[in-house]
């Protein structure tokens, strides 16, 4: 294809679920530092599988994603829509780039699930959530993307 992509990240979680991020609908892999072609996600789960929604979003002319909030944005427009949300299947591979609205579902306390991604990026994506691989340099060691970015968003309002 033609695509380079400089950086491969692997996650694996394993265990009972604790966060509470990836139960929000969202996309991975897309960026507004820089603009790039697609990396590509590759993901595995032994249950409790990926939902997603097949819809297409008009995102506003006014939205702008450095100040709103697109996980709001995108919950309120399924919800309105009452667009069926469909679930990969368990156990099966699959390679979902950033344009599939994905959520992980409600896992209950006392079950444990096994999830897998693997990432081929074009960028690095500096996060203390990542685990650091201790032979290599960090550009920036104190930065939490959800702490630091995505939890001072602010839900965006309609125009009339």
């Amino acid at each position: 294809m033609g695509i380079e992509h400089s950086f491969c990240y692997l996650t694996v979680r394993s265990g009972k679920v604790t966060s509470r991020t990836d139960d929000v609908w969202h996309v991975d892999g897309y960026s507004e530092k820089i603009t790039h072609l697609p990396e590509q996600n590759y993901i595995w789960c032994d249950k409790f599988p990926t939902e997603y929604v097949e819809k297409a979003f008009k995102i506003p002319d006014d939205f702008n994603p450095k100040i709103h909030n697109i996980h709001l944005f995108l919950q309120e427009e399924i919800e309105k829509s009452n667009t069926p949300v469909l679930k990969l299947e368990p156990k099966t591979l699959y390679c979902l780039d950033p344009y599939v609205v994905h959520r992980r579902p409600y896992v209950p306390e006392d079950e444990t699930r096994t999830f897998v991604r693997i990432s081929f990026t074009p960028i690095e994506i500096v996060d203390d959530n990542n685990t650091h691989n201790p032979l290599l340099e960090r550009n920036n060691p104190s930065y939490d993307g959800i702490k630091d970015f995505r939890n001072k968003l602010i839900r965006y309002k309609h125009s009339v």
